[in-house]
């Protein structure tokens, strides 16, 4: 046994949160770099007819008007001084145009998006829509090619979302790991100050190492002549130190993974209404350290309840109910008080 371990807690949480905090800056920031559009400056100048497909390209629009709308995408009819084009845009961003327009009279509005083949069924709107607007009845698919092109600017596209999606979903998890960890470290430093500040070091290790002491190594569990000591894990700081008189009731809990059981954690139901884990333990106990650790418990004290029943349920809240009227309500989960100590 390393005494040292017993009054320590260990950092390997602390180290974990740390680099996972760390994790989590290093994903916010690439998420933000790959959401984040091309820098303005890498933008070509977009022509209708002359930019390459999948193109990083800008265009200066002082006209648009909606035509069509196809796979969530609203196109629209644009023009800059010397060209016409095709670009689809978001709401957010015609709404922009739109009080630009209203607060100056005209509109000079910069756009930056990628290059895209436009649809044939598009460019037939397309044609229509001009027919409309400019009243030309004999404007062919032709002369729509000609003016606008084969392409359109798509200003909604953004190819490094997927990616900022995948960063900004390790930054969750990375939060999540992080915070547990952190709070897992800190209350454990906290309960084992507090067992410390009502019993001392030498103490609690008289208890342990009393002949009489059965450890049960593979639960982090010590039942000494008058206390139940729990430590974090099998093998981590002490979290509880219990006296069996404050024991009511105690059954397993079956955890499960695809319906198969992949441990079992100890539970102690206490007189005044509250619960304690004190212990998790393998479900294939061939050496019978489970059925050994209940006979013992029980020789400690005959009163407490085992096994998750229904009679069990209704005699524990009945307990607990007169428990409360004669008793004063006080836990003794973290350490008994001096006057409780038996030597």
């Amino acid at each position: 046994m390393n005494k040292e371990k017993l009054f320590k807690v260990s950092k390997t949480s602390l180290i974990v949160a740390i680099i996972t905090a760390i994790m989590l800056c290093v994903s916010l920031g690439l998420g933000l770099s790959k959401g984040l559009k091309k820098e303005e400056q890498t933008a070509q100048v977009y022509y209708s007819v002359k930019s390459n497909i999948d193109a990083y390209a800008t265009a200066n629009i002082v006209y648009v008007s909606s035509f069509a709308e196809k796979s969530g995408k609203i196109f629209y009819l644009a023009e800059d001084a010397n060209d016409y084009y095709i670009i689809s845009i978001s709401d957010s961003m015609f709404n922009k145009m739109k009080k630009e327009y209203e607060k100056n009279g005209y509109l000079n509005y910069t756009v930056y998006g990628y290059v895209r083949k436009l649809d044939y069924d598009v460019q037939k709107l397309g044609v229509e829509a001009v027919a409309e607007a400019y009243d030309a009845k004999d404007f062919s698919m032709t002369d729509f090619v000609y003016y606008y092109g084969n392409t359109y600017l798509d200003c909604t596209y953004n190819p490094n979302r997927a990616d900022a999606g995948i960063f900004y979903g390790l930054a969750a998890v990375c939060a999540i790991i992080s915070v547990s960890c952190f709070i897992s470290y800190f209350s454990s430093k906290k309960n084992l100050n507090k067992i410390l500040s009502v019993i001392d070091e030498d103490r609690i290790l008289s208890w342990i190492e009393d002949p009489q002491t059965v450890e049960f190594e593979k639960f982090g569990i010590y039942l000494t002549r008058d206390h139940l000591i729990a430590r974090n894990g099998r093998k981590g700081a002490i979290k509880n130190v219990i006296n069996y008189k404050d024991i009511a009731w105690s059954y397993l809990i079956n955890h499960k993974q695809y319906f198969v059981t992949v441990s079992r954690e100890i539970m102690l139901w206490l007189k005044n209404g509250s619960s304690v884990s004190v212990g998790s333990v393998s479900p294939k106990d061939k050496e019978g350290l489970i059925d050994k650790f209940y006979s013992l418990l029980v020789d400690k004290n005959d009163d407490i309840l085992i096994g998750y029943t229904q009679p069990n349920i209704a005699r524990y809240n009945e307990f607990k109910k007169q428990y409360k009227e004669t008793q004063d309500d006080t836990l003794r989960v973290t350490g008994p008080k001096e006057s409780d100590i038996v030597e």
